[in-house]
């Protein structure tokens, strides 16, 4: 092969590297094929500098975007230890309340306190029965409708069990 020949074969080649068609290569043969060349690989280095910046502006607001991502997480956690707290104290005031009404209704003569506590709704009634004394308690379900009773009754025995939508349990 000629020294020639090899050199438009290699240039060829460094063409076809360079992503550049037979025809690039035929239009820029009336300029030296040096200068054609390094033109080619100056376009192809600015091309690829130009994606670089692309990229790194990318990197650049994808860290932004964590970094806010992170910042509101930590306010959501921030809420929910607040809200936590709030809902602790609320449940330890609420239970304070209830045994403060069990009293009330444990000092009441039995016959008023039945149709009161039947009127409470089962969720309450059975938090009050459940802090009376159980001599003062078989008092007021004694007096209270049998489906009342046994609805309250079965809802102290089991405080977890579901319920149905007739205010029974399962």
């Amino acid at each position: 092969m000629t020294t020639s020949t090899l050199r438009a074969v290699t240039l060829l080649g460094l063409l076809g590297l360079l992503g550049l068609s037979d025809t690039a290569f035929a239009q820029s043969a009336t300029s030296s094929p040096s200068e054609s060349l390094l033109a080619k690989v100056q376009e192809q280095t600015r091309s690829l500098e130009t994606r670089e910046r692309e990229i790194d502006a990318r990197e650049l607001a994808a860290a932004e975007l964590e970094r806010e991502a992170l910042r509101i997480l930590e306010e959501i956690r921030a809420v929910r230890l607040v809200i936590e707290r709030r809902l602790e104290e609320w449940e330890e005031t609420k239970g304070d309340r209830v045994a403060r009404l069990a009293k009330v209704y444990s000092e009441m003569p039995p016959d008023r306190a039945a149709p009161l506590l039947e009127q409470l709704g089962q969720d309450l009634a059975t938090e009050v029965v459940a802090r009376m004394k159980p001599k003062d308690s078989a008092g007021v379900l004694a007096l209270m409708s049998n489906p009342s009773a046994l609805r309250i009754s079965r809802s102290v025995a089991k405080p977890l069990a579901p319920r149905d939508g007739s205010g029974g349990t399962k």
